[in-house]
């Protein structure tokens, strides 16, 4: 299945500067764009960008002793900004798609009303504070944003993330939440998270994921969206006196990519009573997705279906579902799950097998025996579900008798078709001898 995108082209927005708050838990917007000509010229070592200034940098180096009070900065090529940077001032930095900024001060510290537009890549060598009063950073979709040190949001700073934001540290103590906000099928990954603001993280619109493999300190919950996957890598260890809320946890967990047109989460076979399997999935998004289909088997070779169960077409929440194969093998059997398209498109996920145990079965017993016509075969359920009889030659002649059950547990062989010798009944675990007079 491909997954088709569908790019939007924003329109030219030159100084213009969106500041929209969180309201009912959306996510902040800015579609700035900008362009790589004109303005006050081409960023060069020892610039100072005041109020008003409009500078842009297309090819690919380093410029150092950089001094922002004010202005704007657009990157269409690819741009390091040495140590020497200081930031003084309210900022408004576009990177372009295909462009990459990269920071290598050791600690950015951006305490202004300042906005970053990333459609690219953009980079944090070291730490990344936010706390002015705001600084929002915006991830497109397709765009990267890497912290490799400790990222702190404070005061009333937000991101909002609709491509993927890799940090080595999160730091959330801010004033207003969330302070992340996940679009559909966005990534956060990190190894440790501090959270002191309450639901700092959110996923209004669709499936979204974070992924962490060190200690998550709590002090407060974290999200009160289901729509938020979290992949809790092996290792992986909680403390403090909050929560991570609502969202929905992997655990242990190796990754959680949410950008898959069809995506699992799980897909379990649990033995029941009554010789029965409940089989259960649920998927983090659908898209065409016409109907799935469980399939056993015994050999894990060999397919058959066992259930099969509509789908949700399109679908950015989390779905569950359940089934049970009430016609399973008797002692072991693999499962695999299979989805279909509305366009027949196929693809099969994980296979799974589920046993039962074998004090399930009792002894058989067969009487009278010998038996001049028929005989009684007693047991249990699971044990004469299937009946076979086998001549001396080992040849099936289940075909020449007839079968009569009484109940689950008794049935009555008639073996008038069959001539006067020894034969074996074959049941579930066990194999008896009859002999005809």
């Amino acid at each position: 299945m491909k997954r088709i995108k569908i790019r939007i082209i924003t329109f030219l927005v030159f100084h213009v500067i969106t500041n929209c708050p969180f309201i009912n838990a959306q996510c902040i917007t800015n579609n700035e764009t900008g362009f790589c000509s004109g303005g006050n010229g081409e960023l060069t070592n020892g610039c100072t960008i005041n109020s008003g200034n409009y500078y842009w940098y297309s090819g690919t180096g380093t410029v150092n002793n950089i001094l922002i009070n004010s202005g704007t900065l657009v990157v269409c090529g690819n741009l390091t900004i040495d140590q020497s940077l200081n930031w003084n001032g309210n900022f408004t930095i576009i990177v372009k798609p295909n462009a990459s900024l990269t920071f290598t001060q050791s600690c950015v510290n951006i305490g202004y009303t300042s906005t970053i537009v990333n459609y690219g890549s953009l980079v944090f060598l070291h730490d990344l504070s936010m706390q002015g009063t705001p600084v929002q950073i915006f991830i497109k979709e397709d765009a990267a944003m890497s912290v490799k040190g400790c990222l702190t949001l404070n005061g009333t700073s937000q991101i909002s993330n609709s491509g993927a934001l890799s940090v080595q540290d999160l730091r959330i103590q801010t004033t207003v939440a969330p302070a992340i906000c996940m679009l559909t099928n966005s990534n956060l990954t990190l190894k440790n998270l501090i959270n002191n603001t309450q639901y700092s993280v959110s996923a209004p619109d669709g499936i979204s994921c974070i992924t962490y493999s060190g200690n998550a300190y709590l002090n407060n919950s974290f999200s009160n969206t289901s729509n938020l996957i979290l992949c809790a890598q092996t290792g992986a260890t909680t403390s403090g006196t909050g929560n991570f809320g609502s969202l929905t946890i992997l655990s242990p967990c190796t990754s959680c990519g949410v950008a898959l047109p069809i995506e699992i989460i799980y897909f379990n076979a649990t033995a029941k009573d009554n010789h029965r399997v409940m089989l259960e999935w649920a998927t983090a998004s659908e898209k065409n997705n016409d109907y799935f289909t469980v399939e056993r088997s015994l050999d894990g070779v060999n397919w058959e279906e066992a259930v099969k169960a509509p789908g949700a077409g399109n679908s950015t929440s989390i779905l569950y579902y359940s089934a049970y194969d009430n016609n399973p093998y008797l002692e072991h059997s693999y499962y695999r799950l299979k989805q279909t398209d509305f366009d027949g498109t196929f693809e099969y996920f994980k296979t799974i097998s589920v046993d039962f145990n074998e004090t399930e079965f009792n002894n058989t017993t067969i009487y009278p025996n010998p038996t001049d016509n028929e005989f009684i075969l007693t047991g249990s359920a699971l044990e004469i579900k299937k009946i076979s009889l086998f001549n001396s030659l080992g040849q099936d002649i289940t075909s020449k008798t007839k079968i009569k059950r009484h109940s689950d547990s008794e049935a009555v062989i008639n073996l008038s078709e069959v001539s006067p010798g020894l034969y074996y009944v074959k049941t579930a675990t066990s194999s008896n001898i009859v002999y005809k007079q």
